[in-house]
């Protein structure tokens, strides 16, 4: 399979969905492409040994802390990243990084959050029990929620009850409340969600 068509069979894919081989070599395929458009080149000895370190480095990362991310979302964060539209929050270097990649990903998590959080202002909150579910399912998903969440305003709109709802009926929820603790990874805990206080997220650098 080419290039191009590994890269377009799996754009919906979440990376937890596709094999390890695949993944490597999706990985390797985009780095390539980023090294070449950052003006390095790939001949030497050296040069090789680069490439296969940020392709190992950038596997462990995306496959642990992004894998519930499609790899079309992988795609866009490192073409955002490549083109700067990070420019002003990320590491500035003339070459490509594994800090560098850590930080455009990084990026995109946020601004996704932001996004999602604008569009949780916006919606409509979430309706009283108007499909008769027994309260009861409510009280489990209102309870989950502050277990997990009250400490964490930043993502408190992203999870709304009707999707905790979801989970629990389906008998996924802890597949939610693991992706609920990779988010939790890039902020400082604060009292309470109902405190008022805004949650200082932790600097890129002393979170690795």
């Amino acid at each position: 399979m080419s290039e191009r068509t590994l890269t377009q069979r799996y754009d919906s894919f979440r990376i937890s969905n596709i094999n390890k081989q695949d993944m490597r070599e999706l990985i390797k395929t985009k780095i390539k492409e980023l090294i070449l458009d950052f003006g390095q080149k790939i001949e030497t000895t050296t040069e090789q040994e680069a490439l296969y370190y940020l392709v190992n480095r950038s596997y462990e990362l995306i496959s642990s802390k992004y894998r519930y991310w499609t790899w079309g979302d992988i795609d866009l964060a490192l073409e955002r990243g490549k083109i700067g539209q990070y420019s002003r929050n990320t590491i500035t270097s003339s070459k490509v990084t594994v800090q560098k990649i850590q930080s455009w990903l990084f990026n995109f998590s946020e601004e996704r959050s932001r996004q999602r959080q604008h569009e949780q202002k916006n919606a409509a909150p979430d309706p009283v029990d108007r499909t008769n579910k027994a309260p009861a399912v409510y009280a489990e998903a209102m309870v989950y929620k502050m277990k997990h969440l009250s400490q964490y305003p930043q993502i408190w709109n992203d999870y709304s009850l009707q999707r905790i709802i979801k989970h629990l009926e389906a008998g996924i929820v802890s597949e939610l409340t693991e992706q609920i603790n990779i988010q939790k990874e890039q902020y400082e805990p604060v009292h309470s969600v109902l405190s008022g206080k805004s949650n200082r997220k932790k600097s890129y650098s002393a979170a690795r």
